[in-house]
């Protein structure tokens, strides 16, 4: 049996807002500058979870009985 899914990105949405958040937290708090050292892999990673969640539209899921 195949069903199809429709993806619910609130969830998404709610998690790359706070990793946003706490990398704009980091330029004041993290004196050691170890999330700035980081900053192009997060910003890379939030660029394409970004492109993917626009491109997918559906989730197709198969039951096996």
């Amino acid at each position: 049996m195949l069903e199809i899914l429709e993806i619910n990105r609130q969830p998404l949405v709610c998690l790359l807002v706070g990793l946003s958040l706490l990398v704009c937290a980091s330029l004041t708090e993290d004196s050691y500058g170890v999330v700035q050292s980081s900053l192009p892999g997060i910003i890379t990673i939030l660029l394409d979870t970004l492109e993917v969640s626009k491109s997918a539209t559906t989730i197709y899921v198969l039951h096996c009985s």
